[in-house]
């Protein structure tokens, strides 16, 4: 039996950052982690593979699916040697990952970590009601895939949320249930549906929000910085 004391090679950069893209107790499939990394799949099925081998990765099964986590301290001790793991391969490639973590749309919402954190923020403050933002692998079941799946969990839109809306220039939808987004690169929820559409189209019609280029890919500006801040509590980066 392999155990978790045996590390990858640590001259190998790819699987440096397939550790890096599952930290955080992150669960993701194939997919995302090549999203995340900017490693190609078949690469990145290939790092997995030697990966587990050495007791570092672990294959989670949840319906036909497969995702992958850390297996152990091991694994997570080489993760979190961010400052010293070496680069992405390319700036662009890595600029590119960055930005795509950071905010882009899905299906017409925010997501990434400035979605997570606006609808975290909507949560603490009492705007949505019915679930703390976490997401559990075992709910989603059946066919259901991590990136970018619906949770069955959902919300509700609050009074003061609705006042949230109409302050915001939004009549708040007739129906206050919110659907909720599995966000694959921050492992929480994020807004979607109806909700999430209508702020996210807010937002960019506010100039908060602009497109960033390839892959949905959403820039925040310098106006945006100052109103996610004061409204909500959220910082973004800069860039």
């Amino acid at each position: 039996m392999v155990t978790a004391d045996r590390k990858a090679p640590p001259e190998d950069p790819a699987a440096v950052r397939v550790l890096c893209a599952l930290e955080g107790g992150r669960v993701l499939p194939v997919s995302a982690i090549s999203a995340d990394s900017g490693i190609p799949v078949a690469a990145v099925r290939g790092r997995l593979r030697e990966l587990g081998d050495a007791g570092l990765v672990t294959e989670v099964r949840h319906g036909d699916y497969r995702y992958y986590r850390l297996s152990g301290p091991g694994a997570a001790a080489i993760a979190g040697r961010r400052a010293g793991a070496p680069p992405p391969a390319s700036l662009r490639v890595g600029t590119r990952a960055y930005a795509f973590r950071q905010a882009r749309s899905c299906y017409g919402h925010l997501a990434g970590r400035l979605g997570c954190a606006l609808t975290g923020s909507l949560i603490e403050a009492g705007h949505l009601a019915g679930h703390d933002g976490t997401v559990d692998l075992g709910r989603l079941g059946g066919a259901r895939t991590v990136a970018g799946a619906l949770d069955p969990i959902g919300y509700a839109l609050t009074e003061s949320g609705a006042a949230l809306f109409r302050g915001l220039g939004v009549r708040p939808p007739v129906d206050r249930t919110v659907r909720c987004c599995v966000d694959w690169s921050e492992q929480r929820h994020h807004v979607a549906g109806s909700v999430g559409r209508l702020l996210l189209a807010r937002f960019v019609n506010l100039g908060w929000l602009v497109s960033g280029g390839p892959r949905r890919v959403l820039s925040v500006t310098a106006e945006g910085r100052r109103a996610f801040a004061t409204r909500f509590g959220v910082d973004t980066p800069v860039g």
